[in-house]
Formats: structure tokens, C-alpha cells, sequence
């Protein structure tokens, strides 16, 4: 990635396994990119001692039950809004997506709007969970890294360029 000098990667994690697998991808960019290339995104504390540049804290997305989804449904859609924006006037060279389908989904969708790739890290379990989510995900994306191998079946057919990577806790 000698290309990579004065290039912006954003990492949106959701979660704190997203934060965890964002801080160790942010280590792997710099390992194999030239001297200033920029990580931002929304994360928590992990990407943040990575050195992660964090936009919007992710533990303010922390939220399990549907119920504290729908009290929170304004805080969601403020960040949303705030990193489309942010998006748009820094325009990232390319944004990594770590899981958190349900945010996720709807930011790819965002990005794609405004011609920013968008790359997606640990899939959204669609092989066990809305299927008709593939084609969506195959508009938006322009990579889809895989962490387990019988991923790939899942996107044959789609036009999605999906690659099995291995998964992120075992080496």
C-alpha cells in the first residue's frame, strides 16, 4: 500500500467486539501502508489507544434490548446524520465497516450515495438472518471480508466481491 500517503480510512464499530476487531485492523494498516495514511471513525476505547482518530464514540450505541432501541432511535439517527456529513466535506478515501448490521446497513447505503467505497469486515450474519439483505449489501459494498469460510456460498451469485480473510481472533 505504498499509495497510501496522505489517504483517510474511516472504521465504523458499533460494539465493543467491533472496536476490539477496528483496533486490530487500524494496527494492520499502518503496518503495510506508507507513512501518512489517516484512520478515523467511531469507536471506543480499543480503536482509541490504537490510535484510532475516534469521530463518535461507540459506546453511545451501546444499546441491547428493542425497547432501548426505540428510546434511543434519535441518538442513532443524530449520528447518522453527523457522520454522513463529516463523510461528505472529509471524504474518506474508503470505509471499513466492522458487523453492527442494523447501523451499518443504512450508513453503507449513505456512503454509497456520495461514491465513497465501502468495504465491510465481519459480515452480517445473513446466512442465519435476512437473506434479502445480500442484494442490498452487494449494491453498497465494494468488499465484503469474510471471517469464516463457508461465508463465500453465501455471496455467490451476488456480484459482490466477498473473500474469506480468517478470523480475526485466531492466527
Amino acid at each position: 500500500m505504498d499509495d497510501s500517503k496522505n489517504r483517510r480510512i474511516w472504521i465504523i464499530a458499533g460494539e465493543a467486539s467491533g472496536d476490539l476487531y477496528g483496533a486490530r485492523l487500524a494496527k494492520e494498516l499502518w503496518r503495510l501502508s506508507a507513512p501518512g495514511l489517516k484512520v478515523e471513525g467511531m469507536g471506543g476505547p480499543e480503536m482509541r489507544k490504537a490510535g484510532v482518530g475516534i469521530l463518535v464514540e461507540s459506546s453511545e450505541l451501546c444499546v441491547v434490548v428493542f425497547v432501548e432501541v426505540l428510546e434511543n432511535i434519535g441518538k442513532f439517527i443524530r449520528i447518522l446524520v453527523f457522520l454522513r456529513r463529516e463523510a461528505a466535506r472529509l471524504r474518506p478515501d474508503a470505509v471499513v465497516l466492522v458487523d453492527y448490521p442494523g447501523f451499518n446497513i443504512r450508513f453503507a447505503r449513505m456512503l454509497w450515495r456520495l461514491g465513497i467505497p465501502v468495504v465491510w469486515y465481519i459480515s452480517p450474519q445473513v446466512w442465519v438472518w435476512r437473506k434479502s439483505n445480500i442484494p442490498r449489501l452487494a449494491k453498497y459494498c465494494s468488499k465484503m471480508m469474510l471471517i469464516f469460510p463457508f461465508e463465500t456460498e453465501t455471496y455467490e451469485g451476488s456480484g459482490l466481491d466477498a473473500e474469506f480473510v480468517g478470523h480475526p481472533l485466531v492466527d
